[in-house]
């Protein structure tokens, strides 16, 4: 038990040495994938260049209107800054699981880019702009976990 223990904090090392020291942004979502297992909500992660940006102020925003449907869908807000990772709605049970690093995240010369991932932890969605809260919602509603959810209720 004591060799697996040191096989996988190996491991771990290993892996953030080389997310750290790799140039090359990953080109699908696979490449993105948080984790193997259901995880607990749906990740909107906003990424940004700087702390302040008028699209991510938007997004909270738009979310903070409808807080109670995004609760209701499970959703938590992340911010994203070459800075580190910080919550933003309904995500501080969540950060663990955003092993990824800014630059593996960031694709483009975008200064905002929206990027939502299921419960399955892979990508459903990347934008450059804010996006609307009957449009978010839709899109979850359209997910087999959502609509496994909905028929559960």
């Amino acid at each position: 038990m004591k060799h697996f223990l040191y096989f996988y904090i190996l491991l771990f090392v290993v892996q953030m040495s080389y997310s750290q020291n790799e140039s090359q942004i990953p080109t699908n979502n696979e490449d993105l994938e948080v984790s193997n297992s259901r995880n607990s909500s749906r990740m909107l992660i906003l990424v940004t260049l700087e702390d302040q940006h008028p699209q991510l102020t938007k997004q909270v925003d738009i979310i903070n209107a409808n807080r109670e449907e995004a609760i209701e869908r499970k959703i938590s807000i992340i911010q994203a800054t070459p800075n580190g990772v910080k919550p933003i709605f309904n995500s501080n049970k969540n950060m663990s699981r955003v092993g990824m690093s800014f630059r593996q995240m960031k694709r483009g010369d975008s200064d905002f880019e929206l990027i939502l991932m299921g419960l399955d932890g892979t990508i459903k969605l990347r934008r450059k702009l804010a996006i609307e809260a009957d449009e978010l919602f839709a899109i979850i509603d359209e997910m087999p976990m959502r609509q496994s959810e909905i028929r559960n209720k």
